[in-house]
């Protein structure tokens, strides 16, 4: 199980009902954070969901035609290549075996470009995996302090 987030979704989106049913695209939903509906709002959907980490993660999903990016809480060790759990890019056990198909493909059918000849926005910004998957926790205990 972990707790993502689901950020920037518009307001109308944050009842728990729809929250559910947004949540249920990455995998099962077990929790929902109640501060969701009220304070946060705006900012962000937190939810706890079971997840299975021998399979990559979810990174993204699609709410009313917009890509919406999940972020996961507390797994530090996300491989940025394939999106599974554990390892990390550079010893991600399965870039050898795509690097050996990838050499197969035509140099054509690998642009990145599109029918318009703009590039591809994944590829863009370094594919369907990054650090803004991982939710920066910031401490909030030295503006309690200040207080």
């Amino acid at each position: 199980m972990a707790w993502i987030r689901i950020l920037e979704l518009p307001g109308y989106l944050y009842k728990h009902k729809i929250l559910a049913e947004i949540g249920e695209m990455v995998r099962k939903v077990v929790k929902m954070d109640l501060n969701t509906d009220s304070r946060v709002r705006g900012r962000f959907a937190r939810m706890a969901v079971y997840i299975n980490l021998e399979k990559p993660l979810v990174s993204q999903i699609l709410v009313n035609g917009s890509p919406q990016r999940v972020e996961y809480e507390s797994l530090l060790t996300i491989c940025f290549h394939c999106g599974r759990y554990g390892h990390v890019k550079e010893n991600c056990p399965f870039r050898n075996s795509e690097t050996t198909m990838a050499k197969e493909v035509d140099s054509s059918e690998k642009s990145s470009r599109n029918h318009d000849g703009i590039e591809d926005e994944q590829e863009k910004e370094g594919g369907n995996y990054g650090p803004w998957m991982l939710v920066d926790r910031r401490s909030r205990r030295k503006n309690r302090e200040n207080k």
